[in-house]
C-alpha cells in the first residue's frame, strides 16, 4: 500500500511488542531466551521501517504479516519443545559438572603462545590483503588505499571476475577468527569470573588484530557475529556468576542497547571504507540495512521467482558439500536479486523467513522454525543448567548469530550446517583442549 496512513506495519509492531510480553511471561522472564531475543530483533526491523514510511512511501501485506507472526510461534513452540526435552530425559550425570574450569581460578596463557598467535594472525592478514589487492587491480585500483576496499567490492559483483579465496586462505581466515574468539574468552573469564588483579590485556591482541581481517571482507556480516559473541559471552557469565537471577535482566538490556550502538557506529565507519556510507546520510545508511528487510519480503511475496531446486536457498551449503562427495548437483548463486523502490536501492535481504518460504512453501517454513527453536531451546537449557562458563557456553555464543540476524538474513543452514561451520566446531575444541589444562589454571589468592 502507498500514500495514506500506515497500517500493516505499525499493526505487525503492536502484534511483535504483545508477542515479546507473551514470550517473557511464558519463559519466565528469561531475557536470554532465543525466542524473546528473536521477536526483538523483529521489532527492531519493523520499528524502523515503521519510522521510515513516510519516506519510504512503502507498507507491507498482510501475508507478510502472517508469515513473520507465524514464522515466531513456531520458532518459540520449538524452543519450549527443546527446553522441555532436555529436563524429562537429561541422564544422570547432568547433575554433575565435568568442567575442570572454576571460578576461584583464572586462566594463564604463556607468552610465547600469544606472540605465535599474532604471527599466524599477521601471516593470514598478510595473504588476505594480496588476495583483495588482486581483485581491486582488476577493476581499474591504482594506489589510493582509501578506495582500495570500494574496488574490492566492484570485484566481488562482478560475473566476470572469481573473487573467491583459496582454501587454504579461507582455513587461515577460519582459525584466526576462533583463536581470536578463543583469547576474548580468555580475558572475560578472569575478568568477570575469577575477578582477577591482573587483567592481561595481551589476550585482546589477537581479536584486535583479526578486526583487519574482518575490514578487509568488506562486509559487516562478521562485525554482527562478533559483536553477538562477545555479548552472549557477557550475559552468560554474568547471570552465571549472580545464579540467573532475572534482577540482572535490566543491566544486560541496558548492555545490549549499549552493543547495538557500538555496532552501528563500526557499520558506518566500515561502511566509508567501501563506499557505502558517502551518499547517504548516518539515519538513512542504518535505516535502509535494518528496516529494509520487512520491506523486500514483502515484495518478494507480490512476485516470487520460480523454485529450480527444492531446498536451493535454504540448503546451498549442504548442497556444496554433497558435490564435493561427487552428486550431481548444478551451481547456482546464492546472493538474492536486487531490488529497488524509491529512494530506497539495491536491497538484497529479505529476512531469513523468504528463503524458507521458497523452499518449502508456508507450511515447510513453520516446520523449519520449529525445527531452529528446538534446536536452540535444547542447545540454551544444556548450556544453562552447567555449574560452570565452558567450551559449551563459547560454542554456543559463537553458533548464536543466526538468532540476532534472524530478521534481516538466514544464517543458520547457510553458515552454521556447512564445511565453514564444521571447521568453526573443530578449531574451538582442538584449541579448548591444548590450552585449557591444569597446568594454565592458577588459583587466586585471598
Amino acid at each position: 500500500m502507498k500514500g495514506g496512513i500506515v497500517v500493516m506495519l505499525f499493526l505487525l509492531l503492536v502484534a511483535l511488542i504483545l508477542l515479546l510480553l507473551v514470550a517473557y511471561v511464558i519463559m519466565r522472564q528469561d531475557i536470554l531466551s532465543p525466542w524473546v531475543i528473536s521477536i526483538y530483533m523483529f521489532i527492531i526491523t519493523v520499528a524502523v521501517a515503521t519510522l521510515n514510511y513516510s519516506k519510504w512511501n512503502e507498507d507491507i501485506s498482510s501475508i507478510t504479516v502472517l508469515s513473520v507472526l507465524v514464522a515466531l510461534i513456531f520458532f518459540g513452540a520449538g524452543e519450549i519443545v527443546g527446553r522441555s526435552f532436555l529436563t524429562q530425559f537429561s541422564i544422570s550425570h547432568n547433575s554433575k559438572d565435568y568442567s575442570i574450569l572454576s571460578s576461584n581460578q583464572y586462566i594463564r596463557i604463556k607468552k610465547r603462545y600469544i606472540f605465535v598467535t599474532i604471527a599466524v594472525i599477521s601471516m593470514v592478514i598478510y595473504f588476505h590483503y594480496n588476495h583483495i589487492l588482486s581483485l581491486a587491480r582488476q577493476v581499474g585500483f591504482s594506489s589510493s588505499m582509501h578506495n582500495l576496499l570500494y574496488y574490492v567490492r566492484i570485484a566481488q559483483f562482478s560475473p566476470e571476475i572469481d573473487s573467491s579465496r583459496s582454501g587454504l586462505l579461507n582455513l587461515g581466515l577460519t582459525f584466526s577468527t576462533v583463536i581470536s574468539y578463543f583469547f576474548i574468552f580468555v580475558f572475560m573469564f578472569n575478568f568477570i569470573i575469577s575477578e582477577h588483579k591482573k587483567k592481561y590485556y595481551r589476550y585482546l591482541i589477537p581479536g584486535l588484530l583479526n578486526v583487519i581481517n574482518i575490514v578487509l571482507t568488506t562486509g559487516r556480516t562478521q562485525f554482527i557475529n562478533l559483536a553477538t559473541f562477545i555479548l552472549i559471552l557477557l550475559f552468560f557469565m554474568l547471570k552465571h556468576k549472580y545464579k540467573w537471577s532475572t534482577r540482572l535482566n535490566n543491566k544486560i538490556l541496558t548492555y545490549g542497547i549499549i552493543g547495538v550502538i557500538l555496532f552501528l557506529v563500526i557499520f558506518r565507519m566500515s561502511g566509508y571504507l567501501t563506499g557505502k556510507s558517502e551518499s547517504i546520510s548516518l539515519w538513512d545508511n542504518i535505516s535502509i540495512y535494518l528496516g529494509s528487510p520487512i520491506i523486500a519480503l514483502s515484495k518478494y511475496f507480490e512476485s516470487p521467482p520460480e523454485r529450480f531446486l527444492f531446498g536451493s536457498e535454504t540448503f546451498y551449503s549442504i548442497y556444496h558439500i554433497l558435490r564435493k562427495f561427487g552428486f550431481d548437483i548444478p551451481q547456482y548463486d546464492l546472493i538474492h536479486s536486487f531490488i529497488s523502490w524509491d529512494s530506497v536501492s539495491n536491497v538484497n535481504i529479505y529476512t531469513s523467513i523468504r528463503r524458507y518460504i521458497h523452499d518449502f512453501g508456508f507450511l515447510g517454513m513453520s516446520i523449519m522454525m520449529f525445527s531452529l527453536g528446538l534446536f536452540y531451546g535444547f542447545f540454551y537449557k544444556y548450556v544453562k543448567i552447567k555449574r560452570n562458563v565452558d567450551l559449551r557456553t563459547v560454542v554456543y555464543a559463537m553458533y548464536f548469530f543466526p538468532i540476532t540476524q534472524i530478521a534481516l538474513e538466514e544464517r543458520f543452514f547457510t553458515n552454521i550446517v556447512s564445511i565453514q561451520g564444521v571447521y568453526n566446531l573443530t578449531f574451538i575444541f582442538l584449541i579448548w583442549k591444548y590450552f585449557i589444562k591444569e597446568k594454565n589454571l592458577v588459583t587466586n589468592r585471598c
